[in-house]
């Protein structure tokens, strides 16, 4: 992702979504951040491959709270579905719903469990 969209873009909208959205009292684990921010780094520099991070992001659920398993599983599907190379192309709403939305807004919302289903529905006008 820092490849794609750079550094100080993630961390200038990591910031604003914090601000807005986080509820102060809520907190990601430290050590856990800091296994996931190597995991990260590993995948990115083609040190770990894309399953051995989903291994290590599964072994990492067994301790996480409720809260932390959304964030992993979020980071989980962002490693599936997110590429490794810039887009030389515009992308388009399929592609963009698909690959960059859905890993992230579907883990927040989607919870079967609770009877709450996350959809995407398809919307004309005319």
């Amino acid at each position: 992702m820092i490849n794609i969209f750079g550094a100080d873009v993630l961390e200038d909208f990591y910031l604003e979504l914090r601000g807005k959205y986080i509820i102060k009292a809520i907190k990601f684990d430290p050590d856990m951040f800091n296994e996931v921010k190597n995991i990260l780094l590993k995948v990115g520099d083609k040190t770990m491959t894309r399953t051995k991070a989903h291994m290590s992001l599964a072994s990492m659920l067994e301790n996480a709270g409720s809260l932390n398993a959304r964030i992993l599983h979020i980071i989980s599907n962002c490693i599936s579905k997110l590429p490794k190379t810039e887009k030389s192309y515009v992308i388009a709403e399929t592609e963009l719903i698909t690959n960059y939305l859905d890993p992230i807004l579907s883990p927040m919302f989607h919870d079967p469990d609770s009877n709450r289903l996350f959809r995407w529905y398809v919307i004309s006008n005319g």
